[in-house]
């Protein structure tokens, strides 16, 4: 559906000064992503990494295509809180525990059902 040139003049009036640039950078690389010849990232199995055996130093040789990815020397220079709190995490998470809008850290069960509203516990058929 094309929008009214009307609907154009009102969102932008609604725009805040700040946002106007934002929006506009934003479209542009989005047309101009469709046309970008986007290089094939370097493959490490997940079960490389599940099972331990992609170390930092491994991860970095890859890093060129990924985000920052620390070593081991800046790891240990993180606060221990920090990295506790992150294990936490980490364990919640293996354990298909979410934390998002009112949940707390709620279990979510061992197989996720995407149609099911955990708010109310109502499951709604596929399709």
């Amino acid at each position: 559906m094309i929008k009214s040139f009307k609907w154009y003049i009102q969102r932008l009036s609604a725009m805040s000064p700040m946002e106007i640039p934002y929006r506009l950078r934003q479209a542009v690389s989005q047309k101009l992503g469709r046309y970008k010849q986007w290089q094939p990232a370097e493959e490490i199995t997940l079960e490389k990494v599940w099972n331990g055996n992609g170390t930092p130093e491994e991860l970095q040789n890859i890093a060129s295509k990924l985000p920052f990815s620390p070593s081991a020397e800046i790891i240990k220079t993180f606060p221990k809180q920090w990295k506790t709190q992150c294990l936490e995490e980490a364990e919640h998470l293996l354990r298909h525990e979410f934390t998002f809008f009112a949940f707390e850290n709620f279990p979510f069960g061992e197989t996720i059902d995407w149609n099911r509203d955990y708010s109310t516990g109502k499951t709604v058929p596929q399709g």
